[in-house]
């Protein structure tokens, strides 16, 4: 019974540090979208070029943009992965299931309890009974 009143009290406590720790994240913008727009505007640039040196040089350009681009877009998703599993093991949802689930293991041991405790009382009954018995005249 102590067990499952611990673990709810624990998953209460994760819960509510969740709920902070959700309400505390800042609003963070994607710079990828913006980098994305930078790099089609190198291209339409380039078009734009109307030498081969102007258009050798904003090439080396769009091409550092492009791999710069294309490296922030795996590490995003990679980073997009990692939050979702953070989200799906620590998150509120999760932690609210948690608590669930600790609300009902507690019921659980509760009636648990009550059923031992009827056991028991059974059980002192039954002694009653055979030290009546036992101690009656004519046993």
């Amino acid at each position: 019974m102590r067990d499952a009143e611990r673990r709810l009290t624990q998953a209460r406590e994760r819960l509510a540090q969740a709920e902070d720790a959700a309400a505390a994240q800042p609003y963070r913008s994607d710079p990828r979208v913006f980098m994305r727009e930078t790099v089609t505007e190198d291209v339409e640039a380039l078009e734009r070029k109307t030498t081969g040196k102007k258009g050798r040089a904003a090439y080396r350009f769009l091409l550092d943009r492009a791999v710069e681009l294309a490296a922030s877009e795996v590490q995003g998703l990679h980073d997009d992965r990692a939050a979702a599993e953070h989200e799906r093991e620590h998150g509120v949802e999760a932690c609210r299931a948690a608590v669930d689930r600790a609300v009902a293991d507690l019921e659980e041991a509760r009636a648990t309890e009550e059923r031992v405790r009827l056991a028991e009382q059974s059980a002192r009954q039954g002694l009653s009974v055979l030290v009546d018995k036992l101690t009656a005249p004519g046993a």
